[in-house]
């Protein structure tokens, strides 16, 4: 990022697209975004889950890093 509304706008966007790896990888910052826009992104997912598929450990990452998933999200 390069200035302060792009790291609030691509924060938000992961706090909306990806909460859980947020909230694992930086939880200060999930739980300020949660503050700001009055939700739990986690909750909001886990009380409505999409059907989920089997990852294997060596499958990529869900999450998008690039990483096989036992590298990555699995630990």
């Amino acid at each position: 990022t390069t200035n302060r509304q792009e790291f609030f706008a691509l924060a938000s966007e992961y706090f909306f697209e990806r909460p859980h790896l947020l909230k694992k990888k930086h939880p200060k910052l999930y739980n300020h975004l949660s503050k700001t826009f009055r939700q739990d992104m986690t909750e909001v997912l886990d009380s409505n889950p999409l059907p989920k598929k089997e990852i294997g450990r060596n499958d990529p990452c869900p999450c998008g890093s690039g990483q096989k998933y036992k590298k990555c999200c699995l630990e």
